[in-house]
């Protein structure tokens, strides 16, 4: 099964051309009959994603490390944001040299950028799917753990966030790490205060309150995870300490199990294969900018 957020796949050079003057014909339609802007907009994002997908079919990873710049996030044995984007930059380096995806940071290490400016690179990359990674930190250092936060039910990429949130469970789970709540998927929600609250993923009831701003404005399924506490120092030398190696490649397993079915076998491993032939038959994964930024870690009654 194939979780790819767009359904083309390059095909042949007349159907592109089909869709592209269809669509052209469309867009002048639009501008002239004065429709919607919303509608046009998600007209030209069509286009521009079939375009993106026929020139590259490379699945596009948007990676946004929490915080950065004028914004350390929170802190413990090490900031935040200097976590997130040493993480960020250890991905980026995996599926850059797997060759088989393209990643995309949504901003450069220690600078700031808004909720906004973030997701708009996400977008304006076609991305098939966004990972924002942040941790947790708990003043009194007892809180350990990992837990994710996909988009939420009643979203349109919610059940394929889902599915990328389960994945990473497993991986993070397989590190070592302590799984927080029911089964480390939670779902957070901000009421008319600005308030977040938060709840369990066997709660499916569909909220109106908005969920974090990169999981709602994204145009691809897209997860928030706390990979771990920064006051926790079992935490930390788990996830590969600061340079959050380790996290990195839980991220870059479940991505790639995400897209298994879309993806080649890794050029290296392809050329080795070939190598080794002998038989002649040749068998051988807010709604504002201040949302995420006064993000804190809530306790939920059970302690978990």
């Amino acid at each position: 099964m194939s979780y790819r957020s767009s359904g083309y796949r390059p095909g042949c050079l007349r159907s592109l051309l089909s869709l592209l003057m269809g669509a052209a014909l469309l867009i002048v339609g639009i501008k002239i009959g004065a429709w919607k802007p919303d509608i046009l907009d998600d007209t030209e994002y069509t286009i521009g994603r079939t375009i993106a997908d026929f020139l590259d079919s490379r699945p596009v990873i948007a990676i946004d490390a929490g915080h950065g710049g004028d914004d350390p996030g929170a802190s413990g044995i090490m900031d935040e944001a200097v976590l997130t984007a040493e993480t960020a930059k250890a991905l980026y380096d995996l599926l850059d040299a797997d060759g088989r995806f393209q990643p995309v940071l949504c901003h450069e290490y220690n600078t700031t950028m808004t909720i906004q400016e973030r997701y708009a690179v996400a977008n304006g990359k076609y991305a098939d799917l966004l990972v924002c990674i942040h941790a947790n930190a708990d003043p009194d250092g007892k809180g350990s753990g990992f837990e994710c936060y996909p988009a939420p039910p009643g979203r349109k990429y919610h059940k394929e966030s889902l599915a990328f949130g389960e994945m990473l469970v497993e991986e993070f789970s397989a590190l070592g790490m302590d799984i927080r709540g029911e089964n480390g998927i939670r779902y957070a929600y901000y009421d008319d205060n600005n308030e977040k609250y938060i709840v369990e993923s066997s709660n499916t009831l569909v909220f109106d309150d908005p969920s974090f701003g990169m999981l709602e404005k994204t145009k691809a399924p897209a997860i928030l995870v706390e990979q771990c506490f920064i006051t926790s120092e079992s935490d930390l030398a788990l996830i590969g300490g600061q340079s959050g190696t380790a996290a990195a490649q839980c991220y870059y397993n479940a991505i790639c199990r995400y897209f298994a079915d879309e993806l080649e076998e890794p050029a290296e491993q392809s050329s080795n294969a070939d190598e080794s032939e002998v038989s002649p038959a040749g068998e051988t994964e807010e709604t504002d900018a201040e949302s995420e930024e006064n993000y804190q870690p809530v306790e939920l009654p059970s302690g978990n």
